[in-house]
């Protein structure tokens, strides 16, 4: 009877052994997918600088090259008119 006992009490052990490690598991499958979504953010954050870069040079840019429109069209002496 004290071995039946002892066996129930180890069976309820491992039961709940692996029930502990199954929610370990998942816990750590969570904290993958959320690394992986904070790593997905930052190199999303990274692209968005770099395009707002790019746009902000493209407007100097262009800013620039209006300015030589204008001073060109004034030796020539004509009056620029922007496009917007």
């Amino acid at each position: 009877m004290e071995k039946v006992k002892e066996l129930k009490s180890k069976t309820l052990l491992t039961t709940v052994l692996r029930e502990k490690l199954y929610s370990e598991e998942m816990d750590i499958k969570q904290l993958q997918a959320d690394l992986a979504t904070f790593r997905g953010n930052g190199i999303l954050k990274y692209e968005v600088q770099n395009a707002l870069d790019t746009l902000s040079y493209a407007t100097s840019k262009l800013k620039y090259l209006e300015l030589q429109l204008i001073l060109v069209g004034a030796k020539k002496g004509r009056k620029y008119q922007p496009a917007h």
